[in-house]
């Protein structure tokens, strides 16, 4: 049996992860006795596909980062490529989120941008929180940024009052 003919809007990856399950249930009910064989045994699920990361090249980065001219932006964008963070977790950054002796960059919160059927009191975007699944993910921050973030965030401060 072939579990190409899905319905439209289910993707592989989902079919995959349902039959994961399944035979999890009929592999138990099987050793249980409760069913004398597995009904799912030899049902082919399909390819799960995953489009390859697109990295910038060295002088992609270097005309993006010509183009800023503002430097906290600068900085943002030093931080995404040393970090490799979401624009989302990116935005949410603050000073205190770089542990000064040991370089450690935390990842606290993110904008998450809802869609339109999700949105409490019309919102289109909210901060959420992490961590997800215990620890806030951890970046190292790099030498190049390292000792700027507290002089431009103090510098920002100062222009914004």
């Amino acid at each position: 049996m072939d579990l190409e003919a899905r319905r439209p809007g289910v993707g592989a990856a989902t079919i995959i992860k349902c039959k994961v399950i399944m035979d999890a249930i009929f592999g138990t009910a099987v050793n249980d006795e409760v069913t004398p064989t597995h009904p799912g045994k030899g049902v082919k699920t399909p390819v799960a596909t995953r489009e390859p990361i697109a990295i910038i090249s060295p002088a992609e980065f270097d005309c993006i980062y010509r183009s800023v001219k503002d430097e906290v932006m600068q900085l943002l964008v030093e931080t995404d490529i040393e970090s490799g963070a979401r624009w989302g977790e990116l935005t949410e950054l603050r000073a205190k989120d770089l542990d000064q002796t040991t370089g450690m960059l935390r990842i606290r919160r993110a904008v998450v941008h809802l869609k339109a059927k999700n949105r409490p009191g019309g919102q289109r975007f909210v901060i959420k929180h992490y961590p997800k699944d215990g620890e806030p993910p951890r970046h190292q921050a790099g030498p190049t940024y390292e000792g700027q973030i507290g002089p431009v965030h103090h510098d920002s401060r100062t222009r914004a009052g």
